[in-house]
């Protein structure tokens, strides 16, 4: 082996640099791969005539300092069965074609002789792609077209010419604080991720202009899945994988309007996903790849904590056309924030091991000359409270292995068809119950893994595997029959919490997101400040007042003193203070979150004079970059975005004891959500009412359970009774 490596180095060095220099890399070095013969061992893969491409290979890459071993291994579990790709014909009609089961070129492994290291290539047309050993990412593409074993550039990540990146996020559903955060003292400092293995079925888009650079489907198609083979070589640390389900190019025309700004861009397009996308393909997350270029140095945006919600998605600039790593890294970075994950420089205390210099962690806001390659103790930490969430449930359902693409691999971490277990490859398992050569369980074990598992064996029937997180969830018991816990379920909608009602697995209640947006000290602002309005962006100047009490509307606080990364507007008058947050781009304020209890009693309040506006307060102005407290500063807008609401809201009413009349603020459009099982007995009931522009104006005589009604009053649609056994995955899983 040691005389082979050292025979290709004599070749690379004797070639010469090619007739055309990359343009896009300072500075490489030529390289020809050497591939390894393969070693003849029994495998569960297709046949060689059905796939061009080995299960495994290994390729020697000889520099003048270093020679490189890379042991690669395909990545069977990339694309899903129920894969689609989606495109528009010439005459404009949308094709949805279902690509046959095929092998494919990309690849993910090792390097030899290092301990920390990793590889993700594909071997399509030579090869591509990135690995990194020791401190040093380098990056690896082909010259010429020789194919694999041609002349091949090889070059460190610092030296490829980028745009230098930012992220903007949009973090109104972010459940934690909008300003710097602390790491929990009392947390220990390695956070256990969840034994399972989690799923994020990812469905990608690409605009007109990406397809427009790259020139024809195929070449999307190739890019893309390098982009989310890359990503999910990323996220296997944390013990999740990236399962690709969907690939649609907009070839013609873009279906939404594509913005340089980024943020009308996320909107438009989780707007779409929401209308267009949702109804016809099911995933976890959506990701848009753009060739259009973002304003200033953001090349990424997503929300916070929207995983399995309808803000489930990001847009991503493609801003390095030669190497997909780039867009590959923001993705990654996206996708963690829809996961809960916070920028690192927001967490004082945060420990990422690899300095920046070296490319630093996932995480941070900005992208340096090294791509980075691993995620920081904080992001773990934000990742580990946000799958305590009961609407994270959509990430547990693992895709089922007959929808997995090629024939089972023992070592890929998915059980897959004829496989018992999957503890990775061998020198990786360290699963006593599972053996890593076969994929089977170890003499005597009933189980591998699951919290019904324990020593290897089943836990018995009626053991508590999963506690209730808060008042709006369940607790879920072993069944004696499986190892894994049963699925995650949580209260009906309109079961009674502290302060309020369960909404969608949460207890939403007014003075917590005061707290949340304003921070310790801060509380719900007097009640006269509800029957104020507010032109967008403090503009007009007075606040103009009413006799009707809007619950659901604005939401007002007083109180607090939290530093904020969004503008706001103050009314000041004999009542108290009244402070409601603006939204991006000044197009409207901080609203009282979906499925608060508000008010239904009967009352007016005597009609208020109209208040002066004071003038438009800002964050401090900082330019951009790390700040000597090693926080990040960001520009006006760049804060958080709305949650989805749409124009018209409506109320529920749900019942309450005699003596008390409540319902919960809502939005048009929404369902209900996912409920979980009830105990038996007597549940508390719920209706809907169409065109309510708040509680007070919700008011109806009580109708039957589960009603109708038109949009002009009340209607005679057939009875509609309400599901109480809803499981809690995705919301969008339902026919």
């Amino acid at each position: 082996m040691r005389g082979l490596g050292l025979q290709v180095l004599a070749l690379c060095l004797q070639v010469a640099a090619p007739s055309t220099p990359l343009s896009h890399v300072d500075q490489y070095e030529v390289v020809w791969p050497q591939r390894l013969p393969a070693a003849p061992r029994a495998r569960r893969a297709l046949p060689s005539h059905l796939d061009l491409y080995p299960e495994t290979v290994s390729y020697i890459l000889g520099t003048q300092g270093h020679n490189f071993t890379l042991h690669l291994r395909k990545n069977r579990d990339l694309v899903g069965s129920g894969y689609t790709e989606t495109y528009r014909a010439a005459n404009g009609s949308q094709v949805v074609e279902h690509p046959q089961r095929q092998g494919h070129c990309f690849y993910q492994g090792h390097v030899e002789g290092h301990q920390h290291s990793a590889a993700s290539l594909s071997t399509c047309a030579g090869l591509r792609g990135f690995f990194w050993a020791g401190s040093d990412v380098h990056l690896i593409e082909p010259l010429d077209g020789d194919g694999e074993e041609g002349q091949h550039a090889l070059y460190r990540a610092e030296h490829l010419q980028q745009k230098a990146g930012t992220c903007g996020v949009s973090n109104t559903s972010l459940e934690k604080a909008l300003g710097p955060r602390i790491l929990a003292a009392f947390r220990p400092q390695s956070w256990p991720l969840s034994r399972d293995t989690r799923f994020v079925e990812l469905y990608v888009v690409t605009d007109s202009a990406e397809f427009q650079r790259l020139g024809s489907r195929g070449a999307v198609r190739s890019r893309v899945m390098e982009v989310v083979n890359h990503v999910d070589k990323l996220y296997q640390e944390l013990n999740f994988r990236v399962v690709l389900v969907g690939l649609e190019m907009w070839n013609h025309k873009d279906q939404i309007h594509v913005s340089s700004n980024p943020d009308v861009t996320l909107d438009n397009f989780l707007r779409w996903r929401t209308q267009n996308l949702v109804g016809r393909h099911q995933h976890d997350n959506a990701q848009l790849i753009t060739g259009v270029e973002f304003t200033g140095t953001t090349v990424g945006l997503a929300k916070v904590a929207a995983v399995c919600s309808q803000d489930s998605g990001a847009v991503n600039q493609d801003h390095n056309l030669e190497n997909p790593i780039g867009v590959a890294s923001t993705m990654a970075h996206e996708m963690g924030h829809n996961l809960g994950m916070d920028h690192d420089e927001n967490i004082q205390g945060c420990y990422c091991p690899v300095p920046r210099e070296g490319g630093g962690c996932i995480m941070a806001a900005s992208i340096g000359a090294r791509f980075p390659r691993m995620f920081s103790q904080c992001s773990r930490a934000d990742l580990e409270m946000f799958m305590e969430k009961p609407r994270t449930a959509c990430l547990a359902n693992a895709p089922d292995p007959s929808r997995l693409v090629g024939d089972p691999v023992c070592g890929n971490l998915f059980v897959e068809r004829g496989e018992q277990c999957d503890c990775g490859p061998p020198q990786a398992c360290r699963n006593p119950c599972c053996n890593a050569t076969t994929c089977q369980l170890s003499a005597g074990a009933q189980c591998a893994q699951g919290a019904c598992c324990r020593s290897c064996r089943v836990t018995p029937a009626g053991e508590l595997c999963r506690p209730p997180k808060d008042a709006c969830d369940l607790e879920e018991y072993c069944d004696g029959q499986q190892p894994v816990c049963p699925e995650d379920v949580f209260q009906e909608n309109g079961t009674p919490c502290p302060g309020g009602y369960c909404y969608n697995g949460v207890c939403p209640v007014l003075a917590r997101r005061c707290q949340d947006l304003w921070g310790l000290g801060s509380r719900v602002a007097v009640e006269t400040c509800y029957t104020y309005s507010i032109s967008p962006g403090c503009q007009g100047g007075l606040a103009h007042g009413s006799s009707r009490v809007n619950n659901c509307g604005i939401l007002y606080c007083e109180g607090g003193q939290k530093p904020l990364k969004r503008s706001y507007c103050t009314l000041t008058s004999h009542a108290g203070t009244c402070k409601a947050l603006v939204l991006e781009g000044g197009a409207g304020y901080e609203p009282v979150p979906e499925g608060t209890k508000c008010d239904l009693l009967e009352r007016t309040l005597p009609a208020p004079a109209s208040l002066q506006i004071q003038k438009l307060l800002r964050p401090v102005q900082q330019p951009w970059g790390v700040q000597p407290q090693g926080r990040v500063s960001l520009p006006p807008g760049l804060g958080a975005a709305p949650l989805h609401r749409a124009a018209a809201p409506r109320a529920h009413r749900v019942q309450e004891p005699p003596g008390g009349r409540a319902g919960i603020c809502g939005a048009a459009g929404r369902s209900p959500g996912r409920s979980g099982l009830l105990p038996e007995g007597p549940a508390p009931r719920l209706w809907e009412e169409h065109g309510a522009q708040d509680c007070q104006g919700a008011l109806q005589p009580p109708v039957p359970r589960g009603a109708r009604c038109a949009s002009q009053g009340w209607g005679s649609s057939p009875d509609h009774p309400l599901q109480r056994a809803r499981r809690a995955h995705s919301l969008y899983s339902d026919p």
